[in-house]
C-alpha cells in the first residue's frame, strides 16, 4: 500500500469476554445499587411513620386527631409509592432523606437540571392527588 500502513483493531475472543465481564460487572452493581436504595427509601419510611405515631402519641391530642393523622400519613405514603422510581427516589432522597440537589445528582449519576425537574414533576403530581385533603382540611 502506497502512503502508509493500513492498520486495523483486532479484538480477538479473549477481548470479547473481558468486554462482556465488564458489562456484566456494571449491570450487577446497578441491580446492587438500585435494591440498597429500595431497601433505605422502606426503612426510612417506616423510620419516619415511627417518629410521627411518637410524636402524636406524646402530645396532647384526642385519639381521634391521632387516627386522621395517621390516616393522612398513610394517603401521604401511598402517593408516594404511587410516584414512578425516577420521581419517588429524588423525593426520597431530597425531601426525606433531606440531600441537597447536589448531591441527589451525584447519588443517582444525573445533571442537577433533570433532579430539579424530577422534583418538580413528582412534587405536582403529589399536590394533584392529594389536593383532595386540603379540601377537606378547611
Amino acid at each position: 500500500m502506497v502512503g502508509g500502513s493500513k492498520t486495523t483493531p483486532r479484538y480477538g475472543l479473549f477481548g470479547f469476554l473481558i468486554l462482556l465481564a465488564l458489562l456484566g460487572y456494571i449491570i450487577y452493581d446497578l441491580q446492587a445499587s438500585k435494591k440498597h436504595i429500595q431497601e433505605t427509601q422502606k426503612a426510612q419510611m417506616a423510620a419516619l411513620e415511627e417518629k410521627m405515631v411518637a410524636r402524636l402519641d406524646q402530645s396532647d391530642e384526642t385519639t381521634a386527631d391521632v387516627v386522621v393523622a395517621r390516616e393522612r400519613a398513610e394517603h401521604l405514603w401511598n402517593a408516594i409509592e404511587a410516584l414512578p422510581e425516577k420521581l419517588r427516589l429524588v423525593v426520597v432522597l431530597a425531601g426525606i432523606e433531606g440531600h441537597d440537589m447536589h448531591e441527589v445528582s451525584a447519588l443517582l449519576d444525573v445533571p442537577e437540571g433533570t433532579v430539579k425537574s424530577r422534583l418538580f414533576l413528582a412534587r405536582k403530581q403529589l399536590k394533584d392527588r392529594l389536593s383532595w385533603m386540603a379540601s377537606s382540611l378547611r
